[in-house]
């Protein structure tokens, strides 16, 4: 994901990003609680979050630290337009899933992982590590409830 790209900028590593098939789409959300409004603060919080989602903010952080903006007049400004990796990211995006809030999500990680090593090292063919993925998906599910 885009975390990972300043250790392949600064390593040196010549790569591309391309999007493909339907990815997970991590996203992060501000949020006004009702204890922000009980406090009177509705007014401010809300300037805040109009300004953090602003189409320039949003483009100077990812000028920054390389952030994705979900804000699409950022993504599609000329600036992150220009950037093949921003730009690549933003395309997947478009195309994503977002990745469920639900606490069973977290069941998904180490197994989904643990089966595309396994695909990738050649030690499990792909139907046998999702099934493996899966089970363990299943098993970690069955244990939270």
């Amino acid at each position: 994901g885009p975390w990972a790209i300043a250790g392949l900028i600064d390593a040196g590593v010549d790569f591309q990003v391309v999007p493909f098939g339907k990815p997970f789409v991590g996203i992060k959300t501000l949020m006004l609680t009702s204890n922000g409004v009980d406090r009177g603060n509705a007014a401010a919080a809300m300037d805040v979050i109009k300004y953090y989602t602003s189409a320039d903010v949003q483009k100077s952080l990812a000028d920054v630290n390389k952030t994705i903006p979900a804000q699409t007049a950022a993504l599609q400004s000329p600036e992150i337009q220009a950037d093949p990796v921003i730009s690549a990211f933003g395309q997947a995006l478009n195309i994503g899933v977002p990745m469920s809030n639900s606490p069973f999500a977290s069941c998904q990680w180490t197994p989904v992982g643990d089966a595309t090593l396994a695909v990738w090292q050649g030690k499990q063919q792909p139907q046998e590590a999702m099934d493996a993925a899966q089970a363990a998906i299943e098993s970690c599910v069955a244990g939270m409830q």
